[in-house]
């Protein structure tokens, strides 16, 4: 009987334009968390720039931006480059006027950040890394902008600095850890893995 040994590299495939992640930029196994499309496809995608869209807020009904194009309500994507800063390129999509999700690069190509809005609101999923590739924030809310699920954030070196989860914006515990992983702070019912 032959004994097989069996490398598993873990990626990430966007299957709707062919692209594999690292894994550091699909950071949540959290279906809440879409996959992040690569830069080069946001580029093909992003047929206008983001500064010929017209931004109207609703008033008391709707409490958000709607973004026009031609005076009829944005759909697709859009981009926006800035010259002279470090987070070089942002992508950002829009549905029926409403922006729905943003992801943006620095000017090394790395992943900056994918944020994904509901009904054009601030919340949803927010995930930013650090200059480097390394991860900086994985975070999520609810439609009503209360933390919902586990909440993440790393330190600069890689290391875990937050870890915490909150049911519909009631913080069941957090944990807090230093620069060298050692845990300096624990807050409610942690549990016993």
């Amino acid at each position: 009987m032959k004994i097989v040994s069996l490398c598993v590299f873990t990626l990430a495939c966007n299957f709707s334009d062919g692209q594999f992640l690292p894994a550091e930029q699909n950071i949540s196994s959290d279906p809440r968390h879409p996959i992040t499309h690569s830069r080069d496809s946001l580029e093909l995608w992003s047929v206008i720039d983001a500064a010929t869209l017209t931004k109207t807020r609703k008033g008391d009904i709707i409490k958000y931006d709607c973004f026009y194009h031609n005076d009829e309500l944005f759909n697709g994507w859009a981009k926006q480059l800035f010259e002279n800063n470090d987070h070089r390129y942002r992508y950002s999509l829009y549905e029926n006027g409403l922006m729905v999700r943003q992801i943006a690069y620095y000017s090394n190509e790395h992943l900056d950040a994918d944020f994904q809005m509901m009904k054009g609101k601030n919340c949803g999923s927010a995930r930013m890394w650090h200059t480097d590739g390394k991860r900086y924030i994985d975070t999520f809310c609810d439609e009503d902008g209360n933390q919902d699920g586990l909440q993440w954030k790393w330190h600069s070196n890689g290391e875990v600095a937050r870890k915490a989860l909150y049911v519909k914006g009631t913080m069941i515990y957090e944990l807090l850890y230093d620069a060298n992983g050692v845990q300096t702070e624990k807050r409610g019912r942690i549990p016993k893995d």
